[in-house]
């Protein structure tokens, strides 16, 4: 459904460094990915780029098969008709002065198929009810509705194309709890009774394992790790995904072992080190552990380890000896 290679980001301007760096993944018709980072990892940088709100400065991007030109508008409009995204902020992405039934018929009004006010009134209601709205909410303003109301609506709007991808960029990041879930359970419902293509950017470690088939880890724009979601939250091979998932206070050690956090920033995309991008913050890493200055000097390729890709000269191979090595590093004297 959505094939990315070697994708190469760079805004335009002297000195403005390279956000995305080589990145390269696909996604199969039905299916879901999940992007995880930190903020500043590229994560919504690679959904912009997708639907043309980005530069792509390389590599190429091909959506059921055929390549997308953001610089033709019949590219972009045969783009905006399989691929839609569905931001944050749902408030921000209404316009205020427009009602809900005006925002969601943008979507399809002007189509080969909607071509009366009943059939617009028709496909309005059945939109609102896809996302759990009774068609009434339709004569309402963004000023009357709730956080999760307004997320509903945004995600109607988007579905208006019969679009078969939808990019999700931390569409639950701004609700409350309560709410959160009940947008996760419309997403799955949705991506089942419509067989649409997920592509999930999300913070929160627990909504990629709900909503996703397989995850991608990013550090400053590189892919440092790439498996099947049970895969990769039950052994992280990558020191970097092992300390995102130990972040997460409901993961939290069940036996009393010291957790894998890290400390310091994350790099600027402008000053990568040559070698590994998580190299000045890994627990097992030059710094703690002699004989690995490798890390240093050479970038890993992403390379197979088990079921999974991963970018580490030495990632983690999930004996209990090596837990123990990870878990209590020995420090380096410098």
């Amino acid at each position: 459904m959505l094939e990315v290679e070697n994708l190469r980001i760079r805004y335009p301007g002297r000195d403005r460094p390279t956000v995305i760096e080589d990145v390269s993944f696909a996604i199969a018709p039905g299916g879901a990915l999940g992007l995880v980072g930190e903020s500043g990892s590229g994560k919504s940088t690679i959904a912009k780029a997708i639907v043309g709100l980005a530069p792509v400065t390389g590599g190429s991007i091909a959506v059921d098969g055929s390549p997308i030109d953001h610089a033709r508008a019949r590219s972009r409009r045969a783009l905006h008709d399989r691929v839609q995204l569905v931001f944050q902020d749902p408030r921000a992405s209404l316009n205020p002065r427009r009602s809900v039934g005006d925002a969601v018929a943008d979507a399809f009004v002007g189509g080969a198929t909607i071509s009366t006010s009943v059939e617009r009134g028709r496909r309005l209601a059945e939109l609102l009810e896809q996302v759990g709205l009774p068609a009434s909410f339709a004569e309402r303003f963004p000023s009357e509705l709730s956080g999760g109301q307004a997320q509903r609506v945004a995600i109607a709007r988007a579905l208006g194309r019969r679009p078969r991808l939808l990019l999700l960029d931390e569409v639950t990041a701004s609700l409350d709890v309560s709410v959160q879930a009940s947008i996760l359970n419309l997403l799955r419902d949705l991506r089942d009774e419509l067989g649409l293509t997920y592509l999930v950017i999300a913070h929160d470690l627990a909504i990629v394992r709900y909503l996703c088939d397989h995850a991608m880890v990013l550090q400053a724009g590189v892919v440092l790790e790439r498996a099947a979601v049970a895969e990769l939250f039950d052994e992280p091979r990558h020191p970097y995904t092992k300390v995102l998932i130990d972040s997460v206070p409901e993961m939290e050690s069940p036996d009393g072992r010291e957790l894998a956090l890290v400390t310091g920033d994350p790099p600027d995309p402008a000053h990568r080190p040559s070698g590994c991008v998580f190299t000045s913050r890994c627990p097992i890493g030059p710094l703690h552990r002699v004989g690995r200055e490798i890390c240093l000097s050479d970038r890993p390729p992403l390379s197979p380890q088990g079921d999974a890709e991963v970018a580490c000269h030495f990632p983690i191979t999930h004996s209990a000896g090596a837990r123990e090595v990870f878990d209590a590093p020995r420090t380096v004297s410098t």
